[in-house]
């Protein structure tokens, strides 16, 4: 899943007093292309560290993840991205 260039261009932009900047359309895709890498290694990472932490899964049905999967993870990835 990619996020849209309008996103990308929205948020940007609510993040800057200048309201003369002008995003080159090359910086767009580099965007995307850095969220897609962040989002699926905090997803590894998450799933990693929940399996650490609960034992290994037993593979009766699905694995859930929760939001504290991800916080525990969280600073590291922010650090090594």
């Amino acid at each position: 899943m990619i996020l849209p260039k309008e996103a990308i261009i929205k948020i940007l932009s609510q993040n800057n007093s200048d309201k003369n900047i002008k995003i080159d359309d090359k910086v767009i895709p580099m965007i995307q292309k850095y969220l897609e890498i962040f989002i699926e290694e905090a997803a590894l990472r998450s799933l990693q560290s929940h399996k650490d932490s609960s034992g290994a899964h037993d593979g009766d049905g699905p694995l859930e993840l929760s939001h504290l999967d991800l916080e525990r993870i969280v600073g590291l990835l922010l650090m090594d991205m």
